[in-house]
């Protein structure tokens, strides 16, 4: 069965607080990686304020975020993204909450967005056209029309991608799971599929280990896994 034929297909550039907030999240974590691989340290032992949520989720020119180490610690770094600069300081101490929950954040910020995914999951559902959102480092969202059932673009690196699925497809399919993991193994949060009123998920909490992405291989393969026996992976379905 064919899908509608159309002459020119969609494709946009633009800015959303939650992009934004997703590129200064990104940022955060991927220099404290670095940071856990050059000093060898154990993630459990990071923590910081709850005050720092709020200067993700609300960005602004400047963003102070402190690191908590349980043992003596002093490092500071100033990274610019766009027109933002974020300052990251890890000193001896205790906060409020373990690093490791900053990666559950980024559920939180994508919903900020839900609208623009259930208005082209509503087309999708009409049309059979899907739609995918590359969420940038920079802060940009850059939007693209695929084609009938499917959205096949070159590779491109991504903070997060979210593409659209007909109403009552809330699932990732083999495909999505193969992309999904590929581009959390290159560093990207999250991978996504959206209808008009929920999202099947895929994301990583730290590193994805090496045993969580052969156990997702071998799943590729056969489908026989346990997904909440994941330690790095997080699959979960949102409603909105």
């Amino acid at each position: 069965m064919k899908g509608p034929i159309r002459e020119r297909k969609e494709e946009r550039i633009f800015t959303t607080r939650a992009s934004v907030s997703l590129a200064v999240l990104n940022t955060i974590i991927n220099n404290i990686e670095d940071i856990i691989e050059e000093y060898n340290l154990n993630i459990n032992d990071l923590s910081l304020r709850w005050g720092s949520v709020d200067s993700i989720l609300n960005p602004s020119e400047n963003i102070y975020i402190k690191i908590y180490y349980k043992y003596n610690l002093n490092i500071n770094k100033n990274i610019d993204i766009d027109n933002i600069n974020i300052n990251i300081s890890i000193n001896e101490g205790y906060g409020d909450m373990g690093f490791l929950m900053l990666y559950d954040l980024v559920e939180k910020i994508i919903l900020q967005d839900a609208f623009e995914y259930a208005i082209k999951a509503s087309y999708t559902t009409r049309t059979g056209i899907e739609f995918i959102f590359y969420y940038l480092d920079d802060g940009r969202i850059a939007m693209f029309e695929g084609e009938y059932h499917r959205v096949r673009l070159p590779k491109v690196r991504a903070v997060a991608s979210i593409h659209t699925h007909p109403e009552g497809a809330c699932g990732l399919s083999k495909q999505d799971i193969e992309s999904g993991l590929d581009l959390l193994a290159e560093g990207g949060l999250l991978l996504g599929a959206a209808t008009t009123s929920c999202m099947a998920v895929m994301r990583r909490r730290f590193m994805v280990s090496e045993e969580d992405y052969l156990k997702i291989k071998e799943y590729l393969l056969n489908k026989k896994i346990n997904f909440k026996k994941l330690d790095t992976v997080v699959f979960n379905v949102i409603r909105y």
